[in-house]
């Protein structure tokens, strides 16, 4: 709502920087996770997401968080959608089932509604592969908001899927050993 804010402007720096590195690149998939919850990771795949729709990027976000419901995305629409991203993935809904505009021009979200008993197994389906396809063909950005890498196994699963992995570290709230140990796994994998 206020596009000129310290805050927005901070947002806009940081769309610079994940351009400058996706070289200018459009159909990129861009995640954010952290060590722990409540890091602020949904919160900077949110903004971010909008910085980019701001300035005329065709973008969704996508809440691939299957282990608990997100509400903060809940600002971004008016009314809850009925069918998300669960039923996609055991193939109850198409894909336009589950994209849902929002208040802001030109993006759109998927979220999240149910809470599956078996998230690693979806994350790790050839449904979650082919979403991607069709993202990338419909969109000039992807946002992942995905659980935190430092707690569950299932960012590391989607880091496959991302161009580019934005590692969100709370000051004075992250500890520094997890997060050390965290970016040291990443390293390793590759």
């Amino acid at each position: 709502d206020h596009s000129l804010s310290p805050i927005a402007e901070s947002f806009h720096s940081i769309r610079t920087s994940v351009v400058f590195y996706l070289m200018g690149e459009k159909n990129k998939v861009v995640l954010t996770t952290s060590s722990n919850p409540a890091e602020g990771k949904s919160f900077i795949s949110m903004n971010l997401a909008s910085s980019f729709a701001s300035t005329n990027f065709k973008t969704i976000l996508v809440n691939l968080d299957l282990r608990k419901k997100n509400k903060q995305f809940a600002a971004l629409y008016e009314n809850a959608p009925l069918v998300g991203l669960s039923s996609y993935l055991i193939k109850q809904a198409s894909v336009q089932d589950i994209i849902m505009r929002t208040k802001i021009e030109n993006l759109d979200i998927i979220q999240n509604t149910d809470l599956p008993p078996n998230p690693v197994n979806l994350l790790a389906s050839d449904t979650l592969r082919e979403l991607f396809v069709y993202l990338r063909k419909n969109y000039d950005y992807i946002f992942i908001d995905s659980p935190p890498f430092g707690v569950v196994a299932d960012s590391f699963l989607l880091m496959e899927h991302a161009d580019l992995t934005v590692y969100v570290s709370r000051a004075g709230y992250a500890m520094k050993k997890l997060l050390k140990q965290s970016v040291d796994e990443i390293e390793s994998k590759n």
